[in-house]
């Protein structure tokens, strides 16, 4: 994807002070970006720091790659998006669909319902764990509450469930 300098000037205009300030600090960003980020803080006559130095940049990468990894989502670095689509509804469609076949294939065999069970309710918590964890890493303070709202009721079904099969 390629963004033209003019398409950067008019986003970078459109900014606060701060919001720019960070940016630059960020590491992140292109030459060209730095350069165009550059011309309007000095429109805006503020001061322009160096730019971050190479191996800053890495480290800011390196983060980010931490931060998207498992212990990254479990430790509440990744994006709250990350955590709820990718982990939550993704990889528990694929998890939920690998239970229902392993019970498809073998209906009878209670260690492998037992185990299949098991493997759910880990992914499960470790999925809930991670959404409540990455919840303050959003944009707006609305997703994490919806976000965590669904944390809840997840756990209170699961509760239900057992309680059912118990009472079965």
């Amino acid at each position: 994807m390629h963004i033209e300098a003019g398409d950067l000037a008019r986003t970078y205009a459109q900014v606060s002070d701060e919001e720019l300030t960070e940016l630059h600090k960020s590491g992140t960003l292109t030459a060209v970006a730095y350069e165009v980020l550059e011309a309007e803080m000095r429109n805006r006559q503020l001061t322009v720091p160096s730019r971050p130095t190479a191996e800053e940049m890495l480290a800011v990468a390196a983060r980010s790659a931490r931060a998207q990894s498992l212990g990254g989502h479990w430790r509440g670095e990744a994006r709250l998006a990350s955590a709820f689509w990718l982990l939550g509804i993704a990889g528990g469609f694929a998890i939920g669909l690998a239970v229902r076949l392993a019970e498809t294939l073998a209906p009878r065999d209670e260690m492998l319902r037992t185990s299949a069970g098991l493997v759910l309710l880990a992914y499960s918590v470790f999925t809930w764990v991670s959404v409540w964890r990455c919840a303050k890493n959003t944009s707006w303070i609305g997703w994490a509450y919806l976000a965590r709202g669904c944390v809840v009721l997840s756990c209170l079904a699961v509760v239900f469930s057992v309680v059912l099969a118990v009472a079965a």
